[in-house]
């Protein structure tokens, strides 16, 4: 049984969802791929999330977004960072899903 803070008691046995998130810290990356630092970033793959609109220094994040070789964002909506994409994944919202 996995047990953490978050569901210790519970009757099902299941992980902690932070285990599955492979996430990096954005403002590095954005370092990273302007400097090659520690090691060149060449592709990036956003999924729900508009680094342009809510990372500091937008002029920054918009030279990082078109350094890259390869954008990929899927999302439900438009934004600023997917108009900016090589590819847009649509994603579905929570209406077209089936119920269960």
């Amino acid at each position: 049984m996995y047990l953490n803070k978050y569901n210790e008691g519970h009757p099902y046995d299941y992980p902690s969802p932070s285990r599955f998130m492979a996430t990096a810290h954005w403002p590095t990356v954005i370092r990273a791929i302007r400097s090659g630092k520690p090691y060149p970033v060449r592709a990036l793959i956003a999924q729900a999330t508009n680094p342009l609109l809510w990372l500091g220094n937008s002029k920054l994040v918009y030279e990082g977004l078109k350094a890259l070789d390869l954008v990929v964002v899927m999302g439900v909506f438009m934004t600023s960072t997917a108009m900016l994409a090589d590819y847009i994944l649509p994603a579905t919202d929570w209406l077209e899903r089936p119920r269960r």
